[in-house]
């Protein structure tokens, strides 16, 4: 059995760990990363986290410790680091008699984080549309073609839009210059991925984000900073709304929609959006 050190360890095992894990808030692309560039444990981490973001791996699915070291190749010892890991950014859960399971998210659990992306994803926007290079510029606009691209031939197939957002992301934190903002989703960014997937696979709505980034992008373009941040607001907004619902919820109590104003820059977003 493979030792996880080598060419034959978890990175090699983990086919997932190439996509899902590659990518993240972190703005770096980490998909030719050595396989002998991060311990062991973190290796089969960035594995699980993967496996979950993609679905993979289901809310409620147990996680045997055998199953994880067959597949990996890895260490028990590691593969239970690894577990304690996810467990501490709630992303897995020990059941007493039971053993570790992937961790199901509450709709208080959607909330919050959609409350926190709200409340970044808009600082970031506002940021970028201050500091960014017209460099920058051109590679946000460039990803949002992209994502429009894959909404008129994906289909049902919410694979690579994900991947796309994660783009979408990296570039306009990096472009916002806040380490903290930075630091702060890229904690969030195996359930913010989730819940993408949950909002993105509702019919019509990967449309309707397209045209929600490209008001983000003409505000940004415009270097005016309150109404990127508006638009990015109501971007996350829509898709808190959506997912909500999906969840059982009810979207109105939760995140209702914003009166005339309260926003500044909401009504002309809301008004693209319908045109």
């Amino acid at each position: 059995m493979a030792d996880g050190r080598g060419p034959g360890g978890p990175l090699a095992t983990y086919e997932f760990m190439r996509e899902g894990g590659a990518r993240g808030y972190s703005g770096a692309d980490r998909s030719t990363a050595k396989p002998s560039a991060a311990p062991v444990r973190e290796q089969v981490a960035a594995g699980l986290r993967a496996a979950i973001a993609g679905q993979r791996f289901v809310p409620g699915q147990r996680l045997r410790e055998k199953e994880i070291c067959s597949l990996t190749g890895a260490s028990r010892t590691a593969v239970r680091e690894a577990l304690r890991q996810l467990e501490s950014e709630g992303l897995v859960e020990v059941i007493p008699h039971r053993g570790p399971i992937v961790a199901e998210m509450t709709l208080r659990d959607a909330e919050e984080i959609y409350e926190l992306r709200m409340a970044l994803e808009g600082l970031a926007a506002r940021l970028f549309a201050r500091k960014a290079s017209t460099g920058e510029m051109a590679t946000l606009r460039a990803t949002v073609e992209l994502i429009a691209h894959a909404d008129g031939t994906q289909g049902a197939d919410t694979a690579e839009p994900l991947s796309l957002k994660r783009r979408f992301y990296d570039i306009l934190l990096a472009g916002a210059g806040n380490e903290l903002a930075q630091k702060s989703l890229a904690g969030l960014l195996t359930r913010v991925t989730v819940l993408r997937a949950t909002s993105l696979g509702q019919r019509g709505r990967l449309g309707r984000t397209v045209e929600e980034l490209r008001a983000i992008l003409t505000a940004i373009e415009s270097r005016d900073e309150d109404a990127a941040e508006a638009a990015c607001r109501a971007h996350v907004l829509a898709a808190a709304r959506v997912a909500i619902a999906t969840m059982g919820g009810d979207p109105d109590r939760a995140f209702p929609e914003p009166a005339a104003g309260r926003y500044s820059g909401w009504n002309q977003t809301a008004a693209r959006q319908s045109s």
